[in-house]
């Protein structure tokens, strides 16, 4: 199995969550955006992330000052790099972290 487990660490202020339903909700945007030699484009791969979560849940986020989302992605031959891309859908924010596939560790089972 080639593909990747991503742990995307997001800074949780910045992440909108409004109460709805006893609930803290949100929704993410993300995208793999995968690229070969010279930024030749060869996938780009979307996801959307629906939060919900229970007030001790939201405490405890908020406490750690991080969301954690854990993401799988198959890498395309050839790919040298991946750039992920993650908006807020409530307030439009971006923010982008562009990992090289070489300096990823694999696991060698």
């Amino acid at each position: 199995d080639d593909r990747l487990t991503l742990t995307l660490r997001l800074h949780a202020p910045d992440v909108s969550l409004r109460p709805a339903g006893g609930r803290w909700r949100g929704r993410l945007d993300v995208w793999f955006v995968q690229l070969g030699p010279a930024d030749a484009l060869l996938d780009t791969d979307s996801r959307a992330a629906d939060l919900s979560l229970s007030p001790t849940d939201h405490q405890r986020v908020m406490r750690a000052n991080e969301i954690v989302l854990r993401e799988r992605l198959e890498p395309k031959e050839g790919a040298v790099l991946v750039r992920i891309l993650v908006r807020d859908v409530a307030s439009g924010a971006l923010g982008s972290v562009s990992i090289p596939l070489d300096r990823i560790e694999r696991d060698p089972r």
